[in-house]
């Protein structure tokens, strides 16, 4: 069951360098006229753009590779569901708003 983690969490990290990193060439602008390959690889060596990149795939794998209790007991949550929804709503924007 966590290779399904695994996969889906590489398949995320695909459609967001995809969808993000030429999308970030097109925000900054052309550089020293030069092919938009050549501006997306550039874009590849910034580490300001693999920050938020970073921080959405850690976000996606914890909520891919958090263990869950699947008993039935009534015990008191220890977080309230709405901050799994938040982080989850809050990722799929993200691939939604690089997608338009």
């Amino acid at each position: 069951m966590r290779k399904w983690g695994i996969v889906i969490t590489v398949c995320y990290a695909l459609i967001l360098l995809g969808l993000i990193l030429p999308g970030a060439v097109f925000i900054v602008g052309p550089r020293n006229n030069v092919s938009l390959s050549q501006n997306i690889l550039d874009t590849f060596h910034d580490f300001v753009v693999w920050i938020p990149i970073s921080i959405f795939l850690v976000g996606q794998a914890l909520l891919l590779f958090l263990s869950v209790d699947t008993s039935f007991k009534r015990l008191k949550p220890r977080a309230h569901v709405l901050v799994s929804c938040t982080v989850a709503a809050l990722l799929m924007a993200v691939l939604a708003a690089a997608g338009v």
